[in-house]
């Protein structure tokens, strides 16, 4: 299977990867993954 994702930069550095209206994942300005759902807890 293929997707056309888009990765998005943001000023402070964080990186995200979207395909279409959801967020796959995130990462700080170094590279190391974002755990979205412990910050929304």
């Amino acid at each position: 299977m293929r997707a056309k994702v888009r990765v998005h930069k943001y000023p402070d550095g964080q990186l995200a990867i979207v395909w279409g209206p959801h967020r796959l994942a995130n990462s700080d300005a170094c590279g190391r993954p974002i755990d979205t759902h412990a910050l929304a807890a």
